[in-house]
């Protein structure tokens, strides 16, 4: 239960006169659920809570602390008809009282702080076990656990040695609270949550650096995000296809090429490109030459095809070569 503490000078008190006391007390209770609200925060460890306040079963709850002469009749709960779990706590390295320690027990019934005499008690107001685990924590030394028979209407009593914390220093993966800050395994993960060195999140990976390393688990990162390589099992990308045709009457073919070392290019590669009698690609209906028609030839029209022509005269031959009926005519 939080608790409010106002301070009110004389001259505030004739104010609250005239208001009226019922305004103040109002404004207080306001104030007082405003104080419980905050405790039993959701947590995860003691460090989430306030300094009166354990993180158990993932809320924040208040730690009430022991106080008092150091006694035996504190321990003295006999006769009472009230069931109490009372002890003490002690340093393992000096064997002295150790005050400030947190203790609780599962089942939960109350949890305490011990007071400078490292002297505790527990009100346990209704038993639910014959057997209550006490759970002692302090920063700088180890945990402690104790097993405590209960009976109802008696008092149990418990002693507890708890060890200084011998590191500083955090172990990852076992478990443990090595540098007893409360804190398991902080610091020394990796990205992943693992123990294992692993490479940085998000850097750059694969074949063609275009992926990002993501967690596969808490010891194993993937590539992911990698684009697919070419035909050639490069990086480039292509504007022909392997395969195409390509060249000189389309007789070559588009085939990978090796740059650095990489098969990352496409070039044509062109066979024999079998040309035809006038320099050209296609199939010719004749060949240049061959006699056509009553007296004449066929003479190449362009690269791909043949016209038959007249044939011209030749001087000199003895022969009527362009079919006139003379010979040499037009011959000096």
């Amino acid at each position: 239960m939080g608790r409010v503490f106002v301070k009110l000078e004389q001259r505030q008190l004739r104010v609250f006169e005239r208001a009226g006391w019922s305004a103040v007390l109002t404004a207080l209770i306001v104030l007082s659920g405003c104080f419980s609200e905050l405790q039993g925060a959701s947590c995860e460890t003691d460090q989430e809570c306030f300094r009166d306040e354990l993180c158990i079963e993932t809320k924040c709850r208040v730690v009430g602390a022991d106080s008092g002469e150091p006694t035996s009749n504190m321990m003295d709960t006999s006769g009472s008809g009230q069931t109490f779990i009372s002890g003490s706590v002690y340093n393992a390295f000096d064997n002295q009282p150790l005050p400030d320690v947190t203790v609780n027990t599962i089942p939960l019934s109350e949890i305490r702080r011990t007071n400078e005499f490292g002297q505790f008690q527990l009100s346990i107001p209704s038993v639910s076990s014959p057997q209550y685990t006490l759970y002692f924590k302090r920063y700088g030394f180890e945990d402690k656990i104790l097993q405590v028979s209960v009976v109802e209407g008696t008092s149990s009593s418990a002693i507890a040695v708890m060890s200084p914390c011998t590191s500083d220093e955090e172990i990852c993966g076992n478990g443990e609270d090595d540098d007893c800050d409360g804190i398991i395994d902080e610091g020394v993960t990796n990205g992943c949550n693992g123990c294992e060195p692993l490479p940085r999140l998000g850097e750059a990976c694969g074949f063609c650096s275009g992926g990002v390393y993501v967690c596969k688990n808490e010891e194993e990162v993937k590539c992911a995000g990698e684009p697919e390589l070419n035909e050639c099992g490069g990086c480039d990308s292509f504007i022909q296809t392997v395969g195409d045709s390509c060249g000189l009457c389309d007789r070559g073919e588009y085939v990978c090429a090796s740059v650095d070392n990489e098969d990352s290019a496409v070039v044509c590669e062109i066979g024999d490109p079998q040309l035809n009698a006038c320099g050209g690609c296609s199939e010719l209906t004749a060949q240049p030459g061959e006699i056509c028609g009553t007296c004449g030839n066929y003479q190449c029209n362009g690269l791909d095809a043949v016209a038959c022509a007249a044939a011209e005269e030749i001087c000199g031959n003895d022969h009527d070569d362009d079919c006139t009926g003379g010979v040499d005519d037009g011959c000096e």
